[in-house]
Parts: structure tokens; sequence; C-alpha cells
């Protein structure tokens, strides 16, 4: 026996389709989204910890070159003091 064809769709079924597919494909591309947006979240809080250390980095090593620089004075200080003290005075 041959089969029937399949009775044509109305413009109603159509259209409800038409909704349904447009509807999988936006869900399909929100979730991608949130999943992009998840992995920019991780990506973010990454980048801001690097920046946080980056910062201290920063912070400490500007506080060792001015004690190197306040250790240098010293001691240019001292030897410079020191080198002028051993002459007599002609005053």
């Amino acid at each position: 026996m041959p089969q029937a064809a399949p009775a044509p769709l109305t413009l109603e079924q159509r259209r409800q389709q038409e909704l349904l597919a447009n509807a999988q494909r936006i869900d399909k591309a929100n979730r991608e989204l949130l999943a992009k947006n998840q992995e920019l979240q991780l990506q973010n809080e990454n980048l801001s910890m690097q920046v946080n250390v980056i910062k201290r980095d920063k912070s400490s090593e500007g506080i060792w070159k001015g004690a190197l620089a306040v250790i240098a004075g010293f001691f240019m200080g001292w030897y410079f003091a020191g080198s002028s003290g051993r002459r007599k005075s002609s005053w």
C-alpha cells in the first residue's frame, strides 16, 4: 500500500515551528555566552590578582631603592667628611 503524503502544514504550525527553532537557537547562544562570560570573569580575577602582585612588587622595589640611596648617601658623607677632617684648617 502506498503511504499517504504528509498533510501540508498550516500557517500557524509553520509559525510555531519557526518560533521553536528560534527559541532553541537563542537557548544555545545563551548557554555559549554564559560559558564565555564565566571564562572572562575568571580571566578578570586572574588579571586583578596579577595587578595587585605587581603593585606590591613595585612598592617594595621603591622602598629598597630609597633605602639604598640613604645608605649610599650616609657612606658618601662619612667618606668625604672623614677625608676633609684629616686636613688642618688654615683659618
